[in-house]
């Protein structure tokens, strides 16, 4: 049948048939968002395209259907490419997925490529150094673990934390994580739980920082101490600002 018609009167076609859809569904849009995705983006209508397929995007991600997810936030991605400024932040929000799925898959060097492209975009600290989580995972995917010790270490400058790499600085941050540590276990403390917020949600990210960084020193680096202080610095980081919580059960769950 398409082999029949030109490709103005296949467009037109899929016009039609996604705003019948759009219209007899407009109260459960959900049920058809694939459905739409596909048929405004066959119609060319650019709008639409990008209405659909950036939530379709997503929720093939969710639902880990990744070949899906990219095909989908790639056209939203190429939609927003060069468009207005307001456009920005789904721009980012579009490639960070993007990098995202990569690095679930197992394309790690994609994914590097595309959160470096990412870190040339506007964005504050706190959304870099989700970039930096990203990108220090990717080297501890790849085994390595200099290159995920340096992301990691930018990350945490981002969100005020100091990762001291070499000594004396290494050597001071160490005995006073185990000096808080004994005072700690001779006057027990204990924060109370916090409501999310900009800070808690920073306390979180600095301590995945470190959660992934014991892995890379135990299986890469064979650094016992740096694995010592990086343990200490998460379980008083998690005590003290955020009470009983996920974080510190995975800490003292070692």
């Amino acid at each position: 049948f398409y082999r029949n018609i030109g490709d103005s009167t296949i467009r037109s076609l899929h016009l039609k048939i996604a705003r019948t859809l759009e219209s007899f569904h407009k109260n459960s849009i959900d049920a058809v968002l694939y459905d739409l995705a596909y048929h405004y983006i066959k119609s060319g209508d650019a709008e639409k395209s990008l209405a659909y397929a950036l939530p379709a995007g997503l929720r093939a991600m969710e639902h880990y259907a990744n070949d899906e997810a990219l095909r989908y936030l790639n056209i939203a991605a190429a939609l927003l490419d060069g468009g207005p400024d307001a456009g920005a932040e789904t721009l980012l929000l579009c490639r960070q997925k993007i990098g995202e799925i990569n690095l679930r898959i197992g394309r790690n060097d994609e994914g590097i490529a595309i959160f470096n492209h990412i870190l040339t975009m506007p964005m504050d600290d706190s959304r870099r150094a989700e970039i930096y989580t990203q990108l220090c995972l990717a080297f501890f995917n790849k085994g390595a673990w200099k290159e995920c010790e340096e992301n990691a270490r930018v990350g945490l400058a981002l969100l005020g934390e100091n990762l001291p790499v070499k000594n004396p600085r290494f050597a001071l941050s160490l005995a006073r994580e185990i000096i808080v540590h004994i005072i700690r276990n001779i006057i027990p403390f204990r924060g109370k739980a916090r409501e999310g917020g900009a800070d808690t949600e920073n306390i979180r990210r600095i301590i995945w920082f470190y959660l992934r960084l014991n892995y890379a020193y135990l299986l890469g680096n064979n650094k016992i101490t740096y694995f010592i202080r990086s343990t200490l610095r998460m379980l008083h980081l998690s005590e003290s600002r955020l009470g009983p919580s996920r974080e510190l059960g995975m800490t003292l769950a070692g």
